[in-house]
């Protein structure tokens, strides 16, 4: 039977960071399913499901602190959880939600409470500070693709995100997951 674990680790960003992260894995009969990565600061981060046999997944577990160590890792952390296809996000359709604005303290925050008030679930997430040309202005988007439950009026959504919006000055594009925008 296979067991599933999920995986976060950061350490100084290097070369040959995840080659010696999978390589331990590899070396233990584990497969990495879907992972992600990015470096952040002088840091280097990732999540990843691992997959693998009892034995051996209940083995990384406990030498965990040998991985770490002989990955490089300065942070590890080790949960199991269930396959893939055990979670299922009933009754909930994806969404896409794409932010600009000139950067500033909050913009997550406001923008994931309101999807919170509405019960979305957020998938995936990604934020980016990036200097504007020519004035170097710092710029801030995030992508998100979110679950909306059946349930919610997208009108009463799309209404609390504008209100957002229009008191912190950000641009958005909400629309369901593969629409194109108009």
């Amino acid at each position: 039977m296979k067991s599933y674990l999920a995986l976060c680790a950061i350490g100084s960003d290097r070369t040959g960071f995840v080659d010696a992260v999978s390589e331990y894995l590899a070396q233990r009969d584990l497969n990495i399913e879907e992972s992600r990565a990015a470096v952040l600061g002088k840091e280097f981060g990732f999540l990843m499901l691992i997959s693998g046999g009892e034995e051996a997944v209940r083995s990384l577990i406990e030498q965990k602190d040998d991985f770490a160590r002989e990955a490089g890792l300065a942070e590890l952390i080790l949960c199991e959880t269930e396959e893939p296809e055990a979670r299922h996000l009933h009754d909930a359709l994806p969404y896409e939600l794409e932010a600009t604005s000139l950067d500033h303290p909050g913009i997550v925050q406001q923008l994931t409470a309101a999807l919170h008030r509405f019960d979305v679930n957020i998938e995936s997430m990604k934020t980016n500070v990036v200097p504007a040309p020519i004035t170097g202005t710092p710029l801030f988007s995030l992508t998100a693709l979110v679950y909306v439950p059946t349930a919610v009026k997208i009108t009463a959504l799309r209404d609390a995100l504008r209100v957002i919006c229009d008191r912190f000055n950000i641009d958005i594009a909400f629309r369901p997951q593969g629409a194109e925008l108009r």
